[in-house]
């Protein structure tokens, strides 16, 4: 709630990861719309897709790609073409900057930290996210 009324132009809500077979992780598939990260190919996925995917490609596991390859039916190749890291934005305790209005030393400290972000969820949606540096 305090993030919306910081940014009330934020749709998405990051609630952490999801074990699958973890009870306690149950309540995140409650909440709509929902969607997982593909471990292998970086793109997003309906929750309950996902979930189908799992139950039936690896029934003891529970991890396998949630998306068909590049160049297979149904796989979204789609990419931003003016993906930016400048252009992220940063829940910094007092107020919500962009990646872009740090100095060379604030870059230096938090580079990793977003790169690693940007590899996590894909580029595709992590400029719809306020990242907190709590």
């Amino acid at each position: 709630r305090r993030r919306a009324s910081i940014s009330p132009g934020c749709r998405w809500y990051h609630l952490g990861f999801y074990v699958h077979n973890n009870p306690k992780m149950t309540y995140k598939s409650s909440f709509r719309p929902s969607q997982l990260l593909c471990p292998v190919y970086k793109q997003w996925i309906d929750f309950d897709a996902g979930r189908r995917r799992l139950e039936e490609e690896s029934p003891v596991r529970h991890c396998c790609a949630l998306v068909k390859p590049a160049g297979s039916a149904n796989a979204n190749n789609s990419r931003p073409t003016s993906f930016r890291v400048d252009d992220l934005l940063l829940d910094v305790g007092n107020c919500i900057v962009s990646v872009g209005l740090l100095n060379a030393e604030g870059r230096g400290i938090i580079d990793s930290a977003i790169q690693e972000f940007v590899a996590e969820v894909g580029e595709d949606i992590s400029h719809k996210f306020v990242i907190a540096l709590h």
